[in-house]
């Protein structure tokens, strides 16, 4: 998958979560939910890569990288009492995500540096383009619609 998809799905999921449970302000919200879907991409920053190879030849791409995510979150969110507990979840999901994503469109060594490959190739390289096309009109949806909403509420208060 590409990267805008990486970072989207758990975004969005931490926008609805949030959305259900109504647990934060606007802002936190937004500030929260960038922080989950930047979180999709640290397999492919910790390790750049151009073929599906070297993506299967990585320890970005296992789950030693989620085993880590979830040892950082839980000192940072002890050492910081400033930061929200739900990250001690929302890190390592977002790379949890990030490897289903990449199982289904390609495949990872989840155990690498064992030969055991997990996923194929369910949803083709030329489709890979389309999701990410697809995040992007969403969001962009999704900014016009709280812009509308905006305006609605400020025409409203100063009348």
């Amino acid at each position: 998958m590409l990267i805008f998809t990486h970072f989207s799905v758990p975004f969005f999921s931490y926008i609805l979560t949030d959305k259900f449970l109504n647990k934060h302000d606007k802002n936190s919200k937004t500030k929260h939910s960038i922080i989950a879907g930047t979180a999709g991409l640290i397999p492919d920053l910790l390790n750049i890569h151009a073929t599906l190879t070297a993506r299967q030849n990585s320890y970005s791409h296992t789950i030693w990288t989620v085993l880590l995510c979830i040892l950082i979150s839980l000192f940072v969110v002890i050492k910081f009492k400033n930061i929200h507990k739900s990250f001690i979840f929302w890190i390592p999901y977002a790379v949890t995500t990030h490897l289903f994503l990449d199982a289904i469109s390609g495949g990872i060594k989840p155990l690498y540096p064992v030969n055991f490959l997990l996923g194929d190739y369910f949803i083709a390289p030329h489709l890979w383009i389309i999701s990410d096309i697809c995040f992007i009109l969403i969001l962009i949806s999704m900014y016009k619609k709280q812009s509308r909403k905006n305006r609605v509420v400020n025409a409203e208060f100063f009348n």
